[in-house]
C-alpha cells in the first residue's frame, strides 16, 4: 500500500508538471500568433479574448 501511495504521489507530480508546461505552450501560442492577428482560439482561452477585445472597444 505504501509503494502505490508513493506511486500515486509521483504520478500526480508528473501530471501537474506536464499540464504547467502544456499551459505555457498554449498561452505562448495565443500570444504571439492568435493575438495580433485577431484570430480566436476555442474554449475558454478564445472566450476570454474575446471579451477582452468587446471590454477595449467600449
Amino acid at each position: 500500500m505504501k509503494k502505490f501511495m508513493a506511486d500515486l504521489k509521483t504520478l500526480m507530480w508528473q501530471n501537474f508538471i506536464m499540464l504547467f508546461l502544456a499551459g505555457c505552450i498554449n498561452a505562448f501560442g495565443v500570444t504571439a500568433f492568435l493575438a495580433p492577428v485577431k484570430l480566436y482560439d476555442s474554449g475558454i482561452s478564445g472566450t476570454s479574448i474575446r471579451f477582452l477585445r468587446l471590454h477595449l472597444s467600449l
